[in-house]
Formats: structure tokens, sequence, C-alpha cells
């Protein structure tokens, strides 16, 4: 397994991918400086396919996706699965195919719980 489990995942480095359409979506902002404050460092990357590898390679600790398109989800998931991470929605539900609006948090299954806490904190500021 490479995606890395960290004890204390505040203190890991997270992925975040946006799709065009949402770029200045409040509920998105809102959430993306949420996400900012409660991990070391939030990366955003012109090519997301980066930060699935990075995550696969054990280089980041998370991704979360907000209405992403899937022109690189789909080899991205299964980079991040073989390497033992789970991708999950918003709502904890396992990865079963793209939904329209793509809401998606990939990591350590360890690491899951404080994701979804984290991403429902955001979520609930708006």
């Amino acid at each position: 397994m490479k995606v890395r489990f960290k004890e204390d995942v505040r203190k890991g480095n997270v992925g975040w991918i946006q799709g065009h359409k949402v770029q200045n979506d409040r509920k998105a902002v809102c959430l993306r400086q949420h996400i900012d404050t409660h991990f070391r460092r939030m990366l955003r990357l012109w090519a997301p396919t980066i930060l699935w590898c990075m995550l696969a390679n054990g280089d980041l600790d998370g991704i979360i996706l907000y209405n992403s398109e899937g022109d690189d989800l789909y080899s991205g998931i299964l980079m991040v699965q073989e390497a033992g991470g789970v991708v999950f929605d918003f709502e904890g539900r396992p990865f079963n195919g793209m939904n329209e609006e793509p809401y998606y948090i990939a990591c350590h299954p360890n690491n899951k719980d404080y994701f979804l806490r984290a991403v429902h904190e955001g979520l609930t500021q708006f």
C-alpha cells in the first residue's frame, strides 16, 4: 500500500480539484477556505492527474474534488484504489461510477472519517 496513513492528518497535505464551471461558486470558496485551515498545506494544480499520482505514491494525504470534470477522474481513482486508497462521495458512499456533479474525497481508509468531518464542517459554514 502506497497511499499514506498519517496519525495526525491535520498536519498533512491535501489536494483540491475543482471544476471550471464552479470556479467562483460561493459554496466551493467557503469549503476550500475551510479545508485550507484544517490541513498543513493545500495544493491546487493545473493538472489534476499530478495530484492523483501524488496521492497514489504517498506524497499527499488526500484529495477533495468539488464538482470536477471527469477527464482524468477514472484514471486517478484507479491509481488510488490500486495503491490502497479509498474514494467516496461527500456522504461517505464508495465511488461506483460518475455522477453528473462529482463531489468526492480520496484518501487512506483510516483517514476517511477526518476528511468527511472536515468537508461537512466546511459545507455547513456556507
